[in-house]
């Protein structure tokens, strides 16, 4: 029976630990729709979703809310993300952030959605 448990992915981004687990259904369509206001898709380039992702947040979610959302079911060396583990973890480490969003996005397929629907907003 496929589900959560056999979506998620153990993988090590920069020397950590990562554990990324999908989403719950529903909330994982509510975060498909916010993302939709923040991301410019380029099949060609899957990495500038990302990015304008990131870019994106910064200017239309000042709180940051988003990423924080979009790495809700991760855990870095066995911790879950929450805003302290974000602030202290990614400071002066953007790199690894990108890198772990893309993963996340990833393992819920969210650009796959994005391919077919042409947006995820859609």
């Amino acid at each position: 029976m496929a589900g959560r448990l056999a979506g998620r992915k153990k993988t090590q981004i920069n020397g950590s630990d990562y554990d990324i687990l999908p989403h719950p259904a529903t909330e994982a369509l509510v975060l498909v729709r916010r993302l939709g206001a923040f991301v410019e898709f380029d099949g060609e380039n899957p990495m500038k979703a990302i990015t304008s992702l990131c870019l994106n947040s910064i200017k239309d979610d000042p709180k940051l809310e988003l990423p924080l959302d979009i790495l809700r079911h991760t855990q870095i060396n066995g911790a879950s993300v929450d805003k302290g583990l974000f602030d202290d973890h990614y400071a002066g480490n953007y790199g690894e952030l990108i890198s772990a969003i893309k993963e996340v996005v990833a393992v819920n397929n969210f650009l796959q959605l994005a391919n077919v629907t042409g947006s995820l907003s859609e």
